[in-house]
């Protein structure tokens, strides 16, 4: 998303802990992230519902909606 040319994404630093070892491409799959910085601040707005894009570097590789947190 952008306002007047600027950026409204946050990156935040995630990684895959659980799901399949080799993603199938155009195949839904559940996993689960590790929020590397916990307990930043960063991470207050992953909540259930909230969309969010995977990417590899500018690259869009996936996309997917938090389903819950296992943290609260």
């Amino acid at each position: 998303m952008t306002d007047h040319n600027r950026s409204l994404e946050e990156y935040i630093g995630v990684a895959f802990h659980q799901g399949p070892l080799v993603p199938q491409v155009g195949m839904e799959m559940r996993t689960v992230l590790t929020l590397i910085y916990f307990p930043h601040p960063m991470y207050d707005k992953l909540a259930p519902g909230v969309t969010f894009t995977v990417r590899e570097g500018p690259q869009i590789v996936g996309y997917g909606t938090v389903r819950r947190r296992l943290d609260c």
